[in-house]
């Protein structure tokens, strides 16, 4: 599946000879992941269940392992989000169903590379109460390892 790839800073389309850039695979799922963090969760009017509440996280009264503890919590909970959605676009894959997401896989192979067996919030860290960088590392069922480096939450 293509899409087209978009600067993660500015959000613009990346155009080169005049082209707008497409890109797939892991490259595809990197910057998926990326954008359904960075999106506040019920943004997007036709998907409105990806997205993420790291918006409302930062900038709270809270103390800074507080905040970290809850955004790990919410990636998790953002990419949980994130995979029931774009599966059950690619497969009509129900939340229901996404616990057995390997024995659906055995059954059909295409999906291995877009679906996410392991995440890992490997760094948070708060620069202060108003901006959080953070690093994220997944494997796809396929064995691909999806980095997703200088994630920037700020209000």
């Amino acid at each position: 599946m293509n899409t087209l790839q978009v600067d993660p800073l500015s959000r613009d389309l990346v155009i080169r000879a005049g082209d707008a850039v497409p890109i797939t695979g892991d490259q595809r799922l990197e910057q998926d992941l990326r954008f359904a963090l960075l999106q506040p969760l019920g943004e997007d009017p036709y998907q409105p269940q990806i997205g993420s509440r790291l918006d409302h996280l930062i900038g709270r009264d809270y103390d800074f392992m507080q905040m970290e503890s809850m955004i790990r919590e919410e990636i998790i909970a953002g990419i949980r989000r994130f995979q029931i959605a774009s599966l059950s676009i690619l497969r009509n894959i129900q939340a229901r169903d996404i616990d057995n997401i390997s024995n659906i896989i055995l059954a059909d192979a295409s999906m291995a590379s877009y679906a996410i067996q392991t995440i890992e919030v490997v760094e948070v860290t708060m620069v202060n109460y108003t901006r959080a960088s953070i690093r994220i590392v997944a494997r796809t069922y396929s064995n691909s390892i999806i980095e997703v480096d200088d994630l920037v939450v700020e209000i």
